[in-house]
This record gives structure tokens, C-alpha cells and sequence, in this order.
């Protein structure tokens, strides 16, 4: 299928996404590409009602903010999370559209 990568800064250390062929933290070009997990917590949701147009047809629906474990915390998509409650384990999963895949969440044993 595929992998969830982004960038790391060979210099500082730090992660970056989306993925950047510079290092927002230190300026540094000296980048690699690493995978990520998959795994992270659940740090924030909301619940959105008024949809872009790409996406109305499946409003209302949630979005999260997610902390992966490798120090990202990316915004993304929440599936699956009817009552699931701040910190719980979630899982990355991938939603595919007409114009490409974006990353969603999903509780981890879903």
C-alpha cells in the first residue's frame, strides 16, 4: 500500500510536516526522510458542521490534532471516535479522494 513519512532535520533533530526540503525549526537543508509509526495520542477534536464544498457531503464530522510518537502533531481527519475520549490511543489510516489521499485517524482496535 504505502508508508506515512515526513522530514527530519539532520542537524537539530526535529520533525517537520508536511514534509519540507528545509528544517522550519533551524533553517538547516540537511533533511532525511524517515517513517513514521503510525501510532500517536489524541491530543484535540471538534466537530465540524459547515463543510468546505469538497467535503460537505460528509458533514457533520470531526477533526483532530494528533501527537504521533516520533513529536509531530499533525491535524487530521478523526474516524471512528464517537466518545473516544482526549489521550487515547489512535492509529494513522488513510482516506482516499478523487484528487488524493489524506491522512485520518482511527482508535487504536478499530
Amino acid at each position: 500500500m504505502g508508508r506515512f513519512e515526513t522530514t527530519f532535520c539532520l542537524d537539530c533533530g526535529l520533525g517537520a510536516f508536511p514534509p519540507r526540503f528545509f528544517c522550519p525549526h533551524c533553517w538547516s537543508q540537511a533533511i532525511q526522510w524517515r517513517a513514521l509509526s503510525g501510532r500517536g495520542r489524541l491530543y484535540s477534536r471538534t466537530r465540524i458542521h459547515a463543510a468546505a464544498t469538497a467535503f460537505a457531503d460528509d458533514a457533520p464530522y470531526d477533526l483532530a490534532l494528533v501527537d504521533l510518537e516520533e513529536g509531530l502533531r499533525v491535524a487530521m481527519r478523526l474516524m471512528d471516535g464517537a466518545g473516544l475520549e482526549l489521550d487515547a490511543a489512535v492509529r494513522l489510516a488513510v482516506l482516499v479522494y478523487e484528487d488524493g489521499p489524506l491522512f485520518c485517524a482511527r482508535p487504536v482496535g478499530s
